[in-house]
């Protein structure tokens, strides 16, 4: 393993807790269960508790991939203030919930809880481009030729 492999490794663990918070959120106001916006609320603290793993590992991954490209660097700079973006959206949601974790979230948290998931969507599309399109981090290698004979 690479150490610039760190990122993707620890990445899905706020994904999955981000994101799952925001769907509950949207279960608990619904059907106005208690018990449901605790686990959103907790969901939510748990992802924005990970992130800044994940963004220590995307900083190493900075510094340390094999970047193909300038415009690969760009939009490695692009991922990261998109991240850091909807990081800032899910903390604030957080301050926002967290005294009644098990009242169903206003609108305003719900918006703002929206908006982080927007923008972590929009993160992961350009994070995906970065890997599947640049190339980041893919050790460059030597076409291999094979003899028929």
């Amino acid at each position: 393993m690479n150490i610039w492999e760190l990122h993707p490794a620890f990445v899905h663990f706020p994904l999955a807790f981000l994101f799952s918070s925001t769907l509950l959120e949207f279960v608990a106001r619904s059907r106005r269960k208690e018990g449901l916006s605790r686990v959103a609320v907790g969901l939510l603290a748990a992802g924005v508790i990970s992130a800044p793993i994940a963004a220590l590992g995307g900083l190493v991954a900075f510094f340390t991939a094999p970047v193909p490209t300038d415009e690969a660097h760009v939009r490695m700079i692009i991922h990261g203030v998109l991240a850091a973006l909807a990081t800032a959206a899910y903390a604030l949601t957080l301050a926002l919930r967290w005294k009644n974790q098990g009242e169903p979230a206003s609108k305003g948290a719900l918006s703002l809880s929206v908006l982080g998931a927007l923008l972590l969507g929009a993160t992961g599309a350009v994070g995906g481009y970065l890997v599947y399109q640049d190339g980041v981090g893919m050790e460059p290698t030597v076409p291999r030729f094979v003899d028929p004979n």
